[in-house]
């Protein structure tokens, strides 16, 4: 993974999003140019996660229309994803990650449903 790239495309001031990609798997999971940025930086693997395991996890609670998901890497190469629903998600959905080249750091994307579509962004374009 390149996270001189990744840093920079996360960090990036951002005023919105410009274009939305479509997951090739997921139709209904889009995500916004930066984190298009991200991905090709070697994050890919997550928008896989997300786009499978965090889209069921939204669906069990449609009501709540944003998820804050919070992406750690961790020096011993592990990692963990987190999504939480709202400030008293009961039952907060994680999938820990057992090998990753992502370097240390914590990192979050937003994540919304419109009713048509989950839409994964970076907080810089919310």
């Amino acid at each position: 993974m390149d996270m001189q790239k990744f840093k920079a495309a996360y960090s990036e001031s951002r005023n919105g999003a410009n274009k939305m990609f479509r997951h090739p798997l997921v139709r209904k999971f889009i995500y916004s140019d930066g984190v298009q940025e991200c991905a090709d930086a070697g994050l890919y693997w997550m928008l896989n996660i997300l786009a499978t395991e965090g889209v069921q996890h939204m669906k069990k609670r449609p009501d709540d229309g944003l998820m804050v998901v919070y992406f750690s890497a961790y020096n011993d190469g592990t990692a963990l994803i987190k999504g939480t629903l709202t400030d008293d998600d009961p039952t907060p959905w994680m999938r820990r990650v057992a090998s990753t080249d992502c370097g240390p750091g914590q990192w979050t994307f937003f994540m919304a449903y419109d009713g048509e579509h989950y839409s994964l962004i970076l907080p810089s374009e919310y």
